[in-house]
């Protein structure tokens, strides 16, 4: 602006105002008149309140269930473990692991058998 104008504007005193009535009218005019959010802001509290009473109302419980005549449990026993056929190949599987070799009755423990070394090919016990 220039300065003429402005000191024109600091020099201007107006006869018969009031300097606070002028700024108070300026601001009222200024603020909105629109009521509406108040509206708003009531309808959103209820939404919200009529929600939370539709979660939270009670159920209501299904009848409790009726008990009929029940017979009790019938007891299953354990199967018998399993035993394969002494001609299967896991028969002869298991016979060779002889440590783990179940023992039949009346027949003597099994023995390790014998490393073959070049000592062991002249011990008569290998032939």
């Amino acid at each position: 602006m220039p300065d003429n104008v402005i000191r024109d504007l600091q020099a201007f005193t107006p006869v018969g105002l009031d300097r606070d009535a002028v700024l108070f009218a300026a601001g009222r005019t200024t603020a909105r008149r629109w009521g509406g959010w108040k509206w708003v802001a009531v309808s959103l509290a209820m939404t919200n309140a009529f929600s939370l009473g539709v979660l939270l109302w009670p159920k209501p419980m299904p009848p409790p269930p009726q008990v009929m005549n029940v017979e009790p449990p019938t007891v299953i026993e354990p199967p018998e473990p399993y035993r394969p056929d002494p001609s299967s190949y896991i028969a002869l599987r298991q016979g060779w692991n002889a440590p783990h070799r179940p023992t039949v009755a009346g027949e003597p423990p099994a023995m390790p058998p014998t490393p073959l070394t070049p000592r062991s090919l002249s011990d008569p016990r290998v032939h």
